[in-house]
């Protein structure tokens, strides 16, 4: 158990959370592409790259047309406002349905570069406090 939270071992899984969330990433611009390259444009509403504020991971988010009251906005799929820009655009079902389904990938891989870059946060903080730890007791046995 020791081990596997040794600054070594905790580094490496950093460096391995880094290339995930890469990997995340790409796994997100393959989605936004895949929904542009299978129906066509107008779209009342798109998945777009939202690039997360400092500490926060990028996720995919449904950007509608037009602003809603609320600029460059972007909601998540099952938005009121969305849903009803969608009866307005009178999106068939089929297509709503195959939205639905799009919506569930995209969720997965949000729920994991959420989960990837919580970790990773975590155990940077962890990184910082081992080193504060080794600091200190390298000033304690040298004030002997």
């Amino acid at each position: 158990m020791a081990q596997r939270w040794s600054l070594k071992a905790v580094k490496q899984r950093i460096r391995a959370l880094d290339w995930e969330m890469q990997e995340l990433h790409e796994r997100m611009e393959a989605l936004v592409q895949e929904f542009k390259g299978t129906w066509t444009p107008p779209w009342p509403a798109h998945p777009a790259l939202c690039p997360g504020r400092s500490e926060a991971p990028t996720l995919i988010k449904w950007r509608p047309k037009g602003s809603m009251g609320q600029g460059q906005s972007t909601v998540h799929f099952t938005n009121e406002g969305l849903q009803e820009k969608l009866d307005v655009a009178e999106i068939p079902i089929s297509t709503r349905l195959a939205w639905i389904e799009f919506d569930r990938r995209i969720q997965v891989v949000n729920t994991e570069a959420r989960l990837a870059h919580y970790e990773r946060r975590r155990l940077r903080d962890y990184v910082s406090q081992l080193q504060r730890l080794n600091a200190l007791e390298k000033w304690v046995k040298s004030a002997q």
